[in-house]
Order: structure tokens, then C-alpha cells, then sequence
């Protein structure tokens, strides 16, 4: 499957996430064929976005970042300045009653850490594609 959205920019991620490890290789992976921006807490993340300093196509989200917000929190809280970017919230916890609380907030997606890089680039590149469909289909109508 070949993902095509707009062929005049590249696409953005960011990225957000309390370990330096896991956004330096979120930045190297995704680096190849995407502009990332990483950042350490959702405060700094969602300052950024609601100041209109960086307007992303995709949002990976940690759930659990020490003593920032939670995912879930997050998604909330972004999806009232934006409601079309897509937000994948990664997780070191399996438990289903928070993986259902974050798809019913609106996340597109919820991956467990640790995860398999190449599962990861098909999700967000799947969940580009449904936003994309769905902005097409909005301006259409």
C-alpha cells in the first residue's frame, strides 16, 4: 500500500513522549520520510499546538508521562483546538478499559509498547489516509 497525501509537502508527526530514547528513534524512523517534532511532556506539546507553532498531519502520544497529563487527557484537550489530526497513543500498559477510554476519546489508534517499528509506520500511515479521506470528503460536501 502506497500512502499519497499531498506530494508538495512532507507530512508531520509529532511526537511526545517522557523518554529521550523512544523520541530519538520515533525522529530516526519517522525521519526518513516525515518532518517529526518531539517533545517530553503534552503541556509543551499542546502549548505549541494551540500557539500555532507547529501543525501536525499525525500525533504519537505516550500515555503515561510521569507527572504531565495522561494521554487521555491530552486527546481531550487537543481535540477541542483540533479535531481532524489523528492521535495514536503508545502505552507500556495493555489494560483494554484504558485502550477503550482513548479510542471512545478519539484517538485513531492505541499501540502497546514495546512495539514492532514496521506495525507502528502501517498504522500511522492507515490513520493519514482515513484523515485524509475524511478532509476530502468534508470539503466535498
Amino acid at each position: 500500500m502506497k500512502y499519497i497525501a499531498n506530494t508538495t509537502r512532507r507530512l508531520k508527526i509529532v511526537a511526545i513522549d517522557d523518554s529521550q530514547m523512544i523520541l530519538n528513534f520515533l525522529k530516526a524512523f519517522f525521519g526518513k520520510e516525515y518532518d517529526v517534532t518531539t517533545y517530553g511532556s503534552t503541556s509543551e506539546a499542546l502549548k505549541d499546538l494551540s500557539e500555532g507553532k507547529v501543525f501536525p498531519d499525525c500525533i504519537l502520544s505516550d500515555f503515561y508521562l510521569g507527572n504531565d497529563m495522561t494521554g487521555l487527557e491530552f486527546i481531550s484537550q487537543y481535540k477541542e483546538l483540533d479535531s481532524t489530526t489523528p492521535i495514536l497513543i503508545l502505552s507500556g500498559s495493555c489494560e483494554m478499559n484504558q485502550k477503550l477510554e482513548c479510542l471512545q476519546s478519539g484517538a485513531a489508534d492505541f499501540v502497546t509498547k514495546p512495539f514492532n517499528p514496521m506495525e507502528l509506520d502501517v498504522r500511522v500511515k492507515n490513520a493519514l489516509s482515513i484523515s485524509s479521506h475524511e478532509n476530502t470528503y468534508r470539503h466535498a460536501v
